[in-house]
């Protein structure tokens, strides 16, 4: 779960860094699907969430 936040507030940064002029959503809790949608909005494709609602996302062909 800390891996999870970690990762969330990376791209959260990252989000803010990329989108001055834009409006900025921010989110008091999240879970999986919330995360799962805002990665595949980044561009990240083979999202997955497991059993235990861990994210799994594949970078370069790996998990």
């Amino acid at each position: 779960m800390r891996t999870l936040l970690l990762v969330v507030t990376a791209l959260m940064v990252l989000g803010c860094t990329t989108a001055q002029a834009e409006e900025v959503e921010i989110y008091e809790t999240i879970n999986a699907l919330q995360v799962r949608s805002i990665l595949q909005d980044l561009g990240f494709t083979g999202v997955e969430i497991d059993e235990d609602d861990d994210i799994i996302v594949q970078m370069l062909g790996t998990c």
